[in-house]
């Protein structure tokens, strides 16, 4: 929402255009470069968060290889003997929990948690966290695609203080909204999680780091990157729109 709000505010405002012309020098001499390095950063964070997208909604070999979280955790008693356990693993995202010998699943929100041995209070505290973090994933690999198109344009000569905000909204404000998403995941399903065993999957990982960590690198050096020659002819041009507003009436 804060998003589409950024978007459509008019880019003629006196802080968008003071955006538009902050930068480094040092950056601008090398305006080619820079722009180059975030464009393939762009792409490559794109294709990381795809992959931990991925990991977040499938089952199977690669829900496996993807998995946002590992456990190993105790299975009910063996022949009725209560001392009787044996370590069980399992793997999970945010749509699904799966047992790696069996490759049986379940889905996060019907979640078995006496099978998992798993107090009830831990296991409904990840079963929310995993549900709060359905629309943001979808909503992060969007916006993400927005976000490449957008560093393309400031790249392939099309710069301007639209293309530049919301390159700089998306690496800031976004990035650091969909860390705390992530960071709430992290905490409730795998730092408190009370079975044998549990850590961090391949599939959160490389979402963290395409949809948060790429994004503040490439936020720095979209900031300290003015506007282009194409850029600054559009701010010229919204000016002179503004003062010849008005029509002058001769005699």
């Amino acid at each position: 929402m804060a998003g589409i709000v950024v978007a459509l505010c008019p880019k003629r405002l006196c802080c968008f255009q003071k955006l538009g012309e902050f930068g480094c020098e040092a950056f601008e001499e090398r305006r080619h470069q820079v722009l180059r390095i975030c464009e393939v950063l762009s792409f490559t964070g794109l294709a990381l968060a795809v992959c931990g997208f991925t990991g977040a909604f499938t089952k199977g070999d690669i829900g496996k290889v993807l998995a946002w979280v590992k456990y190993g955790g105790k299975s009910k008693p063996d022949g009725g003997a209560d001392d009787s356990t044996k370590v069980a693993e399992f793997y999970a995202g945010v749509k699904w929990i799966c047992n790696v010998t069996d490759d049986r699943c379940q889905d996060m929100s019907k979640v078995n948690c006496t099978y998992l041995g798993s107090p009830d209070e831990k296991c409904t505290d990840c079963q929310a966290a995993a549900g709060k973090t359905v629309l943001p994933v979808v909503l992060c690999v969007l916006a993400y695609a927005m976000y490449a198109h957008n560093t393309w344009l400031r790249y392939h000569h099309k710069d301007s203080v639209q293309a530049k905000t919301m390159c700089c909204f998306a690496c800031f404000f976004a990035a650091t909204n969909f860390l705390l998403v992530l960071l709430n995941y992290w905490r409730a399903c795998i730092v408190t999680a009370t079975l044998i065993h549990a850590e961090m999957g391949f599939g959160l990982l490389l979402m963290g780091v395409g949809g948060s960590l790429v994004k503040y690198i490439c936020g720095f050096l979209h900031l300290f990157l003015p506007v282009g020659d194409s850029g600054s002819e559009e701010m010229e041009s919204e000016s002179e729109s503004g003062s010849n507003g008005e029509v002058e009436v001769s005699d």
